[in-house]
This record gives C-alpha cells, sequence and structure tokens, in this order.
C-alpha cells in the first residue's frame, strides 16, 4: 500500500547533484534530466560571463591608454614642429646677409675692412710707392747689388775668393797634421808592439826560471828518497819474508812476500806398515805451507 505525502512534508534538499527531474526532449519523448548537469551548465555560462567582461574592461582600459599615448604623440610632433620652425628662423637670422647680427653680413664687412687695409700697406698694385711690396723690391735689389759687390759675381772674386783661398790653404794645413798624426800613431804602434814583445819574454823567463825551481826542488825530494832508501834496503825478516822500508812512518813492515830461495817443498812417503802418510821437510817455512783438517783427514796446501 502506498503512502502518500504532500510536497511540504518531504525534506528539503539544498544540492543538484543526483537529484532528476522530467522533461521531453526534441523529439517529444520523455526523458530524466539530471538537475546537477543543468547547474554546471548555468556554473559554465556565469564564468564564461565574468571572463567575458573581464576582458572587455581590460580592452577599455587598453583603448584609453592608447588614446592617451596618441594624444602624447600628437603633442610630442607638434612641439617638434615648433622647435623645427624656431630652428630655422635662427638659422636664417644667424646667417643673413642682411641683418647687421647676421654672420654673412659680419664677413661681407670684415673682409671689406681687411681688403681696404691690405691695399694701403701693400699698395694697390707693385709700383705703389707707398705699398710695401715696392719697398720690399727696392730693398731687395739693394741686396743684390751689395750682395754681388761683398761676395763677387764668381766665386773667384769678393769674399767668396778670399773664402775659397783660406779653404785651400786649411785643407793643406789639415792634410799634413793628418799625414803627420798617422806616422806618429805608427811609431807609437810599433813601440807598443816591442814592449808587448818585452813583456811576454819577460813572463816566458819568469815561468821558465818557476818552472827551474819546481825541477830542482823535485830532483831534491827524489833524492833524499832514493838516500833513504839506500839507507833502509830491504831485508829478510825473521819469518822469512822480505821486509821493505816505510818512509812515511819511518819503519819495516811484511811484504808477504817469501825471502828464501831454492825448493822448500816437503817430499812425503807412505808407511807401508801403519799406512800412514808422512811429510820431510826442511824448515819451519815448509811447515806452514800445509795444513791437515783432523775433521776430514784432508791436507791442504797453502801457497806463499
Amino acid at each position: 500500500m502506498s503512502i502518500k505525502k504532500k510536497i511540504s512534508e518531504l525534506p528539503p534538499c539544498t544540492e543538484f547533484s543526483g537529484l532528476w527531474t522530467i522533461g521531453v526532449d526534441g523529439s517529444r519523448r520523455s526523458v530524466k534530466v539530471s538537475l546537477g548537469y543543468i547547474k554546471e551548465v548555468a556554473d559554465g555560462m556565469v564564468t564564461a560571463t565574468t571572463a567575458a567582461n573581464t576582458a572587455a574592461q581590460n580592452a577599455n582600459t587598453a583603448r584609453q591608454q592608447i588614446e592617451a599615448n596618441e594624444q602624447t604623440r600628437i603633442n610630442n610632433e607638434n612641439a617638434r614642429v615648433q622647435a623645427e620652425t624656431t630652428r630655422q628662423t635662427t638659422w636664417t637670422d644667424w646667417f643673413s646677409d642682411t641683418l647687421s647680427t647676421g654672420v654673412r653680413k659680419l664677413w661681407n664687412d670684415f673682409w671689406t675692412n681687411v681688403n681696404s687695409s691690405w691695399n694701403g700697406f701693400f699698395g694697390t698694385s707693385a709700383d705703389d710707392a707707398n705699398g710695401v711690396r715696392k719697398i720690399w723690391s727696392t730693398w731687395y735689389t739693394a741686396v743684390l747689388s751689395n750682395w754681388a759687390s761683398f761676395f763677387g759675381a764668381t766665386s773667384s772674386e769678393g769674399v767668396r775668393g778670399e773664402w775659397a783661398t783660406l779653404k785651400s790653404d786649411a785643407q793643406s794645413a789639415t792634410t799634413s797634421a793628418n799625414n803627420a798624426a798617422t806616422l806618429a800613431n805608427s811609431k807609437a804602434g810599433l813601440a807598443d808592439d816591442k814592449a808587448a814583445l818585452a813583456a811576454a819574454a819577460a813572463t816566458l823567463a819568469g815561468e821558465k826560471a818557476t818552472l827551474a825551481n819546481t825541477a830542482a826542488g823535485n830532483a831534491n825530494t827524489q833524492a833524499g828518497r832514493a838516500k833513504e832508501f839506500a839507507d833502509h834496503p830491504p831485508m829478510m825478516g825473521d819469518n822469512g819474508n822480505w821486509w821493505a822500508w816505510d818512509e812515511e812512518n819511518d819503519e819495516y813492515y811484511d811484504t808477504g812476500v817469501l825471502a828464501k830461495g831454492g825448493i822448500l817443498y816437503p817430499s812425503f812417503e807412505v808407511d807401508k806398515e801403519t799406512m800412514h802418510l808422512k811429510m820431510n821437510y826442511q824448515d819451519e817455512i815448509a811447515a806452514s805451507m800445509f795444513s791437515l783438517d783432523k775433521a776430514t783427514g784432508h791436507l791442504y796446501f797453502n801457497y806463499k
């Protein structure tokens, strides 16, 4: 049995998620509609509307900035045009040839004054008696005349002729002096060579004297050694060896060399009864030349 309730008796719902309603689609079919999907679409429309409003506001702000920049550009262009106009006016006035302050007017006036002063100083022509050119040409003509009179018209006249004579005499005197100096230097060089040879001969004589003194000293030393060895000839010691003289320690020392001659080796024979080996020797030296190893029975020969 179904229970009927009024809508006012149903519990309230504050979320669209999971809620459905009924409707009719384009084909006039009954369908269920998700209220959650409708909310999602509505939220997307709100977000898109907010973004569109923000973009429109940003576009309006950009438009206002563009307009402000354009106005700034127009103001700057006007200022540039005004500055260019002022510059052209100043330039025209500066180079004016009619204004008293124009540089071309000032230059024309200056050059006119300079030209007038130039003509007054140098003369309007080379024959102007008051011009410096005429004064200079007159003076230069007089200088040439005086020069010819003083230095002569040719190299053998005037002061040039005198100078040529003095120069020739001076060159002759210089040549004679140089020849005398060369001769003196040559003689001085010969004297230096002779002095060097004498010094070398003296040095060689000193070296020979030193060698002679050294040789004499060595001869004396060898003569003293010869006398010492003659006074202390080799002698045979008590052990039968040669004893030689030690000149550094002033005493005889054993050379280890046997001093006796002849046959000093012993003779051997075997006792057939006892099978003993008997050694016969002439002196104690021969006896010391052999040794018997009692442990092995080996007989060793000790060469001297």
